[in-house]
């Protein structure tokens, strides 16, 4: 079971505080992101040739959003998808977790 999974079997009244915990270790992990090579590059030149390029993750939005802005990559991705992006909740028991990024 992922841990998506596991917050969705939690009760109501402790999933916020679960949430919020995967929060902080996200926004954390932020303190050693790092890019692979050519990553800006080649994100720019796309988008230069008309390509559209979008970021999509399970992470927070503010997670999301530090990536995109510590890359300078502002304005440059459509679209930016979120785990909260469709439907304001982070944990949705009705949407099935995809564990494959291939899938």
């Amino acid at each position: 079971m992922d841990i998506i999974e596991h917050i969705n079997s939690l009760p109501v009244a402790e999933r916020a505080a679960a949430e919020a915990g995967i929060e902080v270790i996200e926004l954390a992990a932020l303190d050693d992101l790092t890019f692979m090579p050519g990553m800006v590059a080649t994100v720019r030149q796309l988008k230069s040739k008309g390509v559209r390029v979008g970021v999509a993750t399970r992470n927070c939005e503010a997670a999301m959003l530090h990536f995109v802005s510590a890359a300078g990559l502002e304005g440059v991705f459509d679209p930016l998808i979120c785990r909260r992006s469709f439907n304001g909740s982070a944990f949705d028991r009705n949407k099935p977790v995809r564990k494959d990024p291939c899938c």
